[in-house]
This record gives C-alpha cells, structure tokens and sequence, in this order.
C-alpha cells in the first residue's frame, strides 16, 4: 500500500511538468519569413511577392540577358513587349546587402522601385535575392 501515493505522486509530477512545459512553447506564428521559406525553394526564375509568384520566367516565351558581372539582368518575352531588369552598383555576394534597380514595362504587377535586397542563396546557377522590407524576391538565372 505504500507504494501507491508514490506512484500517485510521481503521476502526478509527471502531468504538471507536461502541462508546463506544453505552456511555455510558443503558438505558432505566421510572419513573412514563412514567405522567405518558401521563396528559396523556388527552383526556377521568377518574381515572388508575400509568398506568391507574379512573374515566372517560361523557357518557350522568355529571354534571359545579363552582363557577366552579374550587375545587369532582364528577362523580356520574345516579341520584347514585356521585360523587367534588375541593375546593381556592385556584383551581388551571398549575406551582402545591395540595392537593387527595378525597371519594368508591360508588366502590370512589376512597379519600377529601388530595393534594398540581400542574396539569401546561390545554387545550380542561380541566385536568389531578397527585400525584407517589401518581402519581393526575384530568382535569377544565371547560366
């Protein structure tokens, strides 16, 4: 008989530590870094805006240009009547932060603006940059 209040006890040790630790772990929370997450699994060039792509680059339809330096990049469609550019006053580095000209025409989600972007990412050719601030991200091809 005297084993039970011990075990009583030691039950009932062990659901108030589950209890609090389970109040002491924070509920999730949505922030724009779920935006960010899902931005670098992107595997091909686009533009992406809070978490939605607005612009994807489609091999049939589009043109890549850029200077070696990677300083100047546009993508434009094949009859040029759409493209964006994105030019840099220094070569883009991974964790560095730059400003970024955007320049846009034909393309009504694109608005011609200055970021201030960061390369999250550099892999298989490409780079991904992005503007905390605006949560705009643009997946460059760079073959």
């Amino acid at each position: 008989m005297k084993r039970r209040p011990k075990l009583v006890m030691l039950l009932l040790f062990i659901l108030a530590v589950s209890v609090s630790i389970n109040s002491c772990v924070k509920a999730p929370t949505i922030l724009f870094e779920d935006d960010l997450t899902a931005f670098k699994l992107t595997t091909h060039a686009s533009v992406h805006k809070e978490g939605a792509i607005i612009y994807e680059f489609d091999e049939k339809r589009h043109q890549i240009v850029y200077t070696q330096d990677k300083r100047m990049y546009m993508v434009t469609n094949m009859e040029q009547t759409e493209f964006y550019s994105l030019t840099t006053q220094t070569t883009p580095r991974l964790f560095v932060t730059i400003n970024v000209k955007l320049k846009s025409v034909g393309i009504e989600a694109l608005k011609p603006a200055i970021y201030t972007m960061v390369m999250v990412q550099q892999r298989d050719n490409k780079i991904w940059l992005w503007d905390d601030k605006t949560h705009i991200g643009f997946v460059l091809d760079i073959l």
